[in-house]
């Protein structure tokens, strides 16, 4: 669950945290994989370990994003554009 404040922030608790994580890391891999560097363990080793994907940083990408579609009956970019226009909401 998600809870909104009226001074524009929100706290994520219950089985939604790792689902925000999840998306986090599909996000976080998608800029490394532009270049973005970061520091502590990748969102690839990351995800490779804790999710045990395999391959390289584009395979991967490719099964979170198809994972996160499944699992809301929607493909990835529906989901990321309803959480952009929850951001906006709070503005």
């Amino acid at each position: 669950m998600v809870k909104y404040s009226k001074d524009g922030s929100y706290t994520i608790t219950g089985a939604d945290i790792d689902n925000y994580r999840f998306l986090t890391l599909k996000s976080a891999l998608k800029l490394e994989m532009l270049g973005i560097k970061r520091r502590g363990a990748s969102a690839l080793s990351i995800l490779k370990k804790e999710y045990g994907f395999k391959g390289n940083s584009k395979k991967v990408f490719a099964e979170v994003a198809t994972l996160i579609g499944q699992g809301l009956g929607k493909t990835a970019e529906e989901i990321q554009i309803e959480i952009d226009k929850q951001f906006l909401k709070m503005k």
